[in-house]
């Protein structure tokens, strides 16, 4: 989506196995509700030349054989490929996602698979009420400039769960000294890491031809979410719970979860 306004529409979309990006917004200040990303070869919602809409209720799912050589990410949040200090920052605000990397499918994964978020060249994300599991990163906040929007609060990461990570939840860019971990658990932010995938309380693994999405009883998933500061926008519909979907299945009647087998 390139300079895309917010006078467009943008809901129930699918897109599966693309050869690059699954959704990419190129500058623009379009909504979107009710995305899929299906079995995308590398990031699957990548942010970029000052793109700030909002989206709620978007889902990722990875399969673990299928990744980029440039390095797959579930988010890949950019201001310019620079990382230039050039307005409108890239400040896209998401809600209600979840992030379901190569590891919620399976315990082997290509080693191209990299970050559930990949946050650099001093974006503004903000993201809140959101789940990213079973990457080999969960969180990266990638250089300076983008250290500095996370620290003075431009760029936010609020009320949201990082979930089976291999490697490491938390990272910084190689040399950085920011501390990661303390902002990632300031008092009230509500941020959570569960060590497993299995602690989110969905069905895994994730079988991508049928995925069971809805959280299940007792999921920690059902609560946790909250509305509050650019969350109060009228687009957004204030819910309880955390991740994309609640008791409600939205992909049901619609999504087609194998696409390549069906006869059209």
């Amino acid at each position: 989506m390139g300079g895309v306004g917010s006078g467009t529409t943008i809901d129930h979309i699918q897109v599966s196995y693309c050869g690059d990006d699954s959704y990419e917004w190129f500058g623009g200040n379009v909504n979107a509700k009710y995305l899929i990303a299906h079995r995308g070869l590398d990031d699957d919602f990548d942010q970029d030349f000052g793109w700030q809409g909002h989206v709620q209720y978007a889902v990722s799912l990875r399969d673990p054989n299928y990744a980029d050589a440039s390095g797959s990410n579930g988010f890949e949040c950019d201001n310019d490929a620079a990382g230039n200090s050039a307005a409108p920052y890239s400040q896209g605000t998401w809600s209600n996602v979840t992030v379901l990397g190569p590891l919620t499918v399976s315990s082997t994964i290509s080693d191209l698979y990299k970050r559930g978020a990949h946050l650099r060249r001093n974006t503004q994300t903000r993201v809140y009420n959101s789940v990213f599991a079973g990457y080999p990163t969960g969180l990266l906040i990638d250089g300076g400039t983008t250290e500095t929007n996370a620290t003075n609060n431009d760029l936010q990461f609020r009320n949201s769960i990082l979930a089976g990570i291999s490697t490491t939840p938390l990272a910084v860019a190689s040399g950085s000294t920011w501390d990661i971990t303390t902002w990632f658990n300031t008092a009230g932010w509500n941020n959570t890491i569960l060590a497993n995938n299995s602690e989110l309380g969905i069905a895994l693994p994730t079988i991508l031809t049928a995925p069971q999405l809805r959280p299940e009883t007792g999921s920690p998933l059902f609560t946790g979410a909250a509305f509050t500061g650019p969350l109060a926008d009228s687009f957004y519909e204030p819910v309880t719970f955390r991740g994309a979907f609640g008791s409600t299945d939205w992909t049901s009647g619609w999504a087609n979860w194998d696409p390549q087998n069906t006869a059209y």
